[in-house]
């Protein structure tokens, strides 16, 4: 079968967020946050890592508050977010290809929005943006809804013609 699609995460696929991320959950969440645990929830969508966070470190809080806090936090560190090696290029190439492009990840379209006044060349490169927050994904990674969602919205009806592009246990 010939590919028709690729489909990328974004966070630690293609932007080097992950560190930004681990830095203000230690931030917001305290010193007993570990990498250990930042690696067990990466790339899972906000109420389920919150919930996660919340019961494991137990915190006296809400995972709507720890999120919001998270949300403040992370988007003034998002101007100090770097491009993985080879991302605008690799993106930018497949524009020349006859292969539709997407990008599908966990973070809210807020947190999109400011990523992508940081980087616009690497957003210029999708056809399609699909959010963790979009309504159409019901449930969040590992379940492959948001990747399924990219497919129907670029018009692949066989999604065994898409490859995903994903670094995370949670999205493979």
């Amino acid at each position: 079968m010939r590919v028709e699609a690729i489909i990328f995460d974004l966070d630690g696929t293609l932007m080097d967020t992950e560190m930004l991320s681990l830095d203000t959950l230690t931030e917001v969440a305290g010193p007993g946050y570990t990498l250990a645990l930042h690696k067990r929830i990466l790339g899972m969508p906000g109420h389920q890592w919150t919930r996660i966070v919340i019961d494991e470190l137990q915190l006296d809080t809400t995972p709507e508050e720890v999120a919001h806090h998270w949300h403040i936090v992370l988007a003034s560190k998002y101007s100090a977010s770097v491009l993985l090696p080879g991302a605008l290029e690799l993106v930018t190439s497949l524009q020349s290809k006859p292969i539709k492009v997407a990008l599908a990840t966990s973070s809210t379209s807020k947190a999109v929005a400011i990523k992508r006044s940081v980087h616009p060349a690497l957003f210029e490169g999708f056809e399609v943006i699909v959010c963790g927050d979009d309504p159409a994904v019901v449930k969040g990674k590992p379940s492959p809804d948001i990747f399924l969602v990219a497919a129907a919205r670029l018009g692949i009806h066989d999604v065994s013609a898409c490859v995903v592009v994903e670094d995370s246990p949670a999205g493979v």
